[in-house]
């Protein structure tokens, strides 16, 4: 091939000049983390030839180079005098594209009517198993949270603090009070809604 062929990358973000060593062709583009970005072609021009090569691939960093985040919560809802105890354990499954799945810490942050009512710091139980591969990372979480009432509602999220330096966001259970004024086991188990991600200084940085 001629030396003074060039060659154009054209992505869902716009255009890039390619850059040639020897007979490869390589470039670097920054991408949005949270949107699909999809590789379309590339144009090599030679003069006035001009030879397109389409391309097929797509991917998305959120799920390419972030953490993913599967938890949930398991136990009892006990009504006591002016407290509901939820007692239980956080199952947390961890991948990471990047062998970072072991989280720096685990938090179980509670709101209740909106605001935040309580965090507390969970460590693993150690005689249920701790499976660390790098890549994934699963862990028992022994809970034992009381929740104030009457409250008009109450969220228990787990937060996961990432090896990555963000945080991580899952809704475990939503209480709603039902017509007596009390709290209800019933309700939403968060398991449709994705995962939250802030960066430590809690701005959100996925899309709402």
């Amino acid at each position: 091939s001629s030396r003074e062929m060039t060659a154009t990358l054209v992505w869902s973000g716009g255009e890039a000049p390619m850059q040639r060593e020897d007979n490869c062709y390589t470039v670097t583009v920054q991408v949005p983390l949270f949107e699909e970005v999809r590789l379309e072609r590339v144009v090599f021009f030679e003069g006035e030839r001009v030879l397109t090569e389409p391309l097929d691939w797509s991917f998305w960093g959120r799920y390419s180079c972030l953490l993913q985040v599967n938890a949930w919560l398991d136990g009892s809802f006990t009504a006591q005098e002016e407290t509901f105890l939820r007692e239980g354990t956080l199952q947390l499954d961890l991948v990471s594209p990047r062998q970072m799945a072991a989280p720096q810490s685990v938090t179980l942050l509670v709101r209740c009517d909106g605001r935040e009512a309580l965090r507390q710091e969970l460590f693993p139980d150690g005689e249920q198993g701790i499976h660390d591969a790098g890549d994934y990372y699963y862990a028992a979480y022994p809970v034992a949270v009381q929740l104030p009432n009457p409250a008009q509602s109450c969220e228990l999220w787990a937060e996961v603090l990432g090896q990555d330096g963000l945080v991580y966001r899952t809704l475990l259970n939503r209480y709603q009070a039902g017509g007596d004024g009390m709290l209800s086991d019933y309700g939403d188990d968060g398991s449709e809604r994705p995962t939250e991600i802030y960066d430590r200084e809690g701005n959100r940085l996925d899309p709402l």
